[in-house]
């Protein structure tokens, strides 16, 4: 009979109930390696938990060990390779490569609201850095807008900045219907002729009655002056959209556009500029520059800006 102790018993339910789960079956050469080491360990551990194991004789021994060491090296082997495949599992997380990584998209900048004061401020500069530009100006309503006494029926030309410009004025006359008056500026230095065919005749400056040459700085220099100015809207000017803007002077304040004006006339002028470059695409004069004008005129300018333009005096200037 073996020894009947608690603790003796326990080892050996333990290792029996661990090892009568696992497989039967294991390799010879791993078990014969195992054999030494599987007996030793097993009789160290039975003598230093179960002293009453001392008194089992060795024949016993080596019969119970010859029992269990089958069960003991599959219970040996199948821990080590639980253990070794954990390491390894966890090495492979470690080493793995990292997943790609979401990225947020990035968040576009707003468009800051344009407001009165920016298109004030924006228009102003781009009309005080206005260097060329084609131009013509329209009797919208046709109510009879003077020129030098003949009604005005519309202006084309061209200017240059800060001091050119050459124009046609198409008037109508009681005596001679349409006539187109040639008219042209270089500094200080202005021209005339009143028809296609006729000479050019030398005029005073200040006989002049269009400062065209000056446009760009003459309306930078009126909107900061405009009374009550509002956005009223926006629309499309031959494909640009376009952003209006009207406001209110006085026809004295046009005096540097328009140099024969009469004072005292109200004058409402509307703008229409670029939505993104605020370059100026129009403008439009409404109200009476002259006495003689009708209160209801209104004279529409409109504007191809920064075009090759070439602006030379005619041959009698070089005369003595």
């Amino acid at each position: 009979m073996l020894p009947t102790s608690t603790a003796f018993t326990t080892t050996l339910e333990a290792i029996s109930y661990n090892a009568g789960k696992l497989p039967r079956s294991v390799p010879s050469t791993v078990e014969h390696r195992m054999h030494d080491i599987s007996v030793k360990q097993l009789q160290f551990h039975l003598q230093s938990t179960n002293p009453v194991w001392t008194q089992v004789p060795g024949d016993k021994q080596m019969n119970l060990f010859m029992l269990l060491r089958p069960r003991l090296l599959i219970t040996v082997l199948l821990v080590g390779t639980f253990v070794l495949t954990a390491a390894c599992g966890a090495a492979t997380e470690s080493t793995a490569m990292p997943g790609p990584t979401s990225t947020s998209a990035p968040i576009p900048t707003p468009t800051p609201e344009l407001t009165l004061d920016i298109l004030l401020t924006s228009a102003g500069e781009e009309l005080a850095s206005l260097s060329t530009s084609e131009f013509q100006m329209i009797d919208e309503l046709e109510s009879g807008s003077q020129f030098f006494g003949m009604k005005l029926k519309s202006v084309e030309g061209v200017i240059k900045s800060p001091d050119s410009f050459r124009m046609i004025v198409n008037v109508e006359t009681p005596n001679f219907g349409f006539v187109a008056i040639e008219m042209m500026a270089v500094g200080e230095q202005a021209y005339m002729k009143f028809s296609e065919d006729a000479p050019w005749a030398p005029l005073p400056l200040d006989q002049v009655p269009f400062n065209f040459g000056g446009m760009g700085d003459t309306l930078s220099e009126l909107l900061p002056i405009l009374k009550d100015p509002v956005i009223t809207g926006r629309e499309s000017i031959d494909g640009v959209q376009s952003v209006r803007l009207e406001g209110n002077v006085v026809s004295e304040e046009m005096s540097g556009l328009i140099t024969s004006v009469d004072p005292g006339h109200p004058i409402t002028l509307t703008f229409w500029f670029g939505e993104t470059d605020h370059v100026m695409q129009q403008f439009r004069i409404a109200g009476q520059l002259f006495a003689d004008d009708a209160p209801e005129t209104t004279r529409l300018v409109t504007m191809d800006i920064d075009v090759p333009v070439e602006i030379q005096l005619p041959d009698i200037a070089s005369e003595p």
